[in-house]
């Protein structure tokens, strides 16, 4: 059947794309329960952690020029999309900011999850202080996977890039990194989130939360402007500078 690429500008069509984010990461995709926790175990909770992502994200996109929420439809039916956020300048004048969970409740949990997700954004903060374009998001139904779908979802960003003469970056999952790979990005590091700092207190509870919700890694990938084909030499030549700015993860270089 016949997919077609569109961008959201309605509510509705956003909680399409998170019906499926759900369906496609929760419980297979660690980062998933820090970033879309659920408060218990029966499905009405579920069932209102999926409603309390659908409000924070849309709020979020209302809030944000740089973002644009694309997806794919099947029909009528949604089975895939994505978060790309386009930037014309440098979006991280502070690059050591910090997130707040402010999704999770006050105390030690929202602490983790603050830690967590400034762990996770850090790297892009600290390298990509320039104009480019970034995926935060992407999803496709699992019986809808390897049908071409993240690839349409991939080439919409990528002529906007190049429309724009701009870089691109993206924190790749396992199951993402190879699809990033076949649209010209490069592997730039290795990042694992990493709670080994004296600052932090690592309470019992917080502790817990190390064991059921981490590890968490991803490769932190590049796509030079216009997909200009680099030698590894030259790749590294663009990097080494960027590599050395201090973050929190742990940091491995790849290139």
């Amino acid at each position: 059947m016949q997919h077609e690429v569109k961008e959201v500008d309605e509510k509705w069509q956003l909680d399409g794309i998170v019906d499926v984010l759900w369906a496609a990461m929760d419980g297979i995709e660690p980062s998933h329960s820090i970033f879309f926790p659920t408060f218990g175990t029966g499905p009405q909770d579920r069932e209102r952690a999926i409603a309390e992502s659908k409000n924070r994200l849309w709020k979020g996109h209302e809030m944000d020029p740089s973002s644009h929420w694309i997806y794919v439809v099947e029909g009528e039916r949604i089975v895939g999309g994505c978060q790309w956020r386009i930037y014309m300048d440098n979006p991280f004048p502070d690059p050591r900011a910090r997130v707040n969970a402010t999704f999770w409740p006050e105390g030690t949990g929202r602490d983790f999850a603050s830690e967590v997700a400034s762990q996770c954004h850090g790297q892009r903060k600290a390298w990509m202080g320039r104009p480019h374009a970034g995926i935060s998001l992407m999803c496709v139904l699992p019986e809808k996977q390897r049908q071409g779908i993240g690839g349409k979802l991939m080439k919409w960003g990528l002529e906007k890039m190049d429309e724009r003469d701009i870089e691109g970056f993206v924190e790749a999952s396992v199951r993402g990194r190879l699809l990033y790979r076949n649209f010209g990005f490069l592997d730039v590091a290795y990042v694992r989130v990493n709670m080994d700092h004296d600052d932090l207190q690592r309470t019992e509870a917080w502790r817990n939360l190390e064991r059921t919700r981490l590890p968490i890694e991803y490769t932190a990938m590049w796509r030079p402007r216009q997909g200009k084909q680099l030698t590894p030499a030259e790749a590294k030549q663009i990097w080494q500078e960027r590599l050395k700015m201090s973050v929190r993860a742990h940091v491995e270089e790849l290139m």
